[in-house]
């Protein structure tokens, strides 16, 4: 029988349990139960032991009434942006509340924790209450001179954003609790804060460490970390977004200036045939091969060819600086030999820039070993390029 018994209360024990899982609780609230100073425009901000679930704080778990009566005042419910856990949920009046005035705020049990865990408390949950000041001083908050403002577009990506406050600010406050976020608010910039304080009033400039990006939406947020020179935090937090100007159209470059590859001269002279061009070339295409000691050449015809009455002449090819040289194997017969300087050969310059079709010209060898140019190919161009 005591088995029967011990068995039937461990199962209500575990229902019990399952049912209800791990309560969350209520640390702390600002203002807190029974204050009798509060501002009539502050705003009511709660902390949890845990993150609360965005989709049960609402109107009906989360509301605020007149002492006395059961007309709830008309407030927004809201969590705060600065807090990444997401255990602050902030109750703001549509209107400034009434002085000297008691009002009772309530947390039902069907407000949960981000796992589904109910608020602690009998019954209906848990409350409190406080009553506001009676002599119409406010709570320091942010007024209508921002810049940006919300939802402006086109802003200079070198702006500094500036917040402008209704009370002198505890400058030493603001570093924390004032961000500028870009990325649509997915990045954290960083920046110098400075002040300035006139008639009661402090204005903070932001100035971002680095230009703003382009076409890319920013969010300004002020937290309610900020304390006037009073020791009174801003009546709430705030938060507003704006977005850069575009890219600007890449800058016309103007006239471009083309460099030509061209022959100036050419000739057979002291057994080499020799062509001199407008601008230096890359010998390094054309310098493969061991040619004597200490200079470079090579044997084909990628870069040139020399055709004679026995067919082509095999020899040596090499470039210096603004010349290709050919030097043949052997002594040249007497006869007609016809030059080709292909225009695989390329300046010195980034582009790399080829002739506009292969240089040839011919030449006669007498008997006596003596040359005769005959016909060049193309006629010889001006020195320099053109402009388009």
């Amino acid at each position: 029988m005591k088995k029967v018994i011990f068995a039937f209360y461990f199962v209500v024990l575990f229902l019990s349990f399952c049912s209800t899982g791990r309560a969350f609780d209520l640390t702390s609230s600002d203002p807190g139960n029974g204050s009798d100073t509060v501002h009539q425009n502050y705003s009511i901000v709660m902390f949890f032991d845990d993150s609360v679930g965005t989709a049960s704080a609402t109107s009906s778990t989360v509301y605020m009434t007149e002492d006395g009566t059961s007309t709830v005042v008309s407030a927004i419910i809201y969590f705060d942006s600065t807090n990444a856990l997401n255990d602050t949920v902030v109750l703001y009046p549509n209107d400034d509340l009434g002085s000297s005035t008691t009002y009772v705020v309530t947390l039902t049990n069907g407000l949960l924790s981000s796992t589904d865990d109910p608020l602690t408390g009998a019954g209906t949950g848990t409350s409190f209450a406080f009553t506001t000041r009676g002599d119409g001083v406010l709570a320091p908050a942010v007024t209508s001179s921002v810049s940006p403002l919300n939802g402006d577009t086109d802003v200079s990506i070198n702006k500094v954003i500036s917040v402008n406050f209704s009370k002198e600010i505890d400058t030493d406050t603001v570093s924390a609790s004032l961000s500028l976020w870009g990325d649509g608010g997915m990045s954290s910039l960083s920046g110098a804060y400075s002040f300035e304080t006139t008639g009661g009033s402090t204005t903070v400039y932001l100035t971002p460490s680095t230009t703003l990006g382009y076409d890319e939406s920013h969010i300004v947020i002020v937290g309610f970390g900020i304390r006037d020179v009073d020791n009174v935090r801003i009546n709430r937090s705030y938060g507003w977004s704006f977005t850069t100007q575009s890219a600007p159209p890449a800058a016309d470059p103007g006239p471009v200036y083309v460099e030509k590859l061209y022959v100036i001269s050419s000739k057979y002279s002291d057994g080499e045939v020799t062509a001199s061009f407008n601008v230096l070339l890359n010998t390094d295409d054309i310098n493969q091969s061991t040619w004597g000691v200490d200079t470079g050449g090579r044997s084909d015809d990628k870069f040139f060819s020399l055709t004679g009455p026995d067919g082509q002449v095999s020899g040596w090819t090499k470039g210096d600086g603004r010349k290709v040289i050919f030097k043949p194997d052997s002594p040249l017969n007497p006869g007609s030999y016809t030059a080709v300087f292909k225009r695989a050969i390329r300046a010195a310059n980034f582009a790399g820039t080829q002739m506009d079709a292969d240089y040839s010209f011919s030449f006669n060898v007498s008997e006596g070993g003596a040359s005769i140019n005959m016909t060049k190919a193309h006629s010889r161009k001006k020195q320099g390029g053109r402009r388009k």
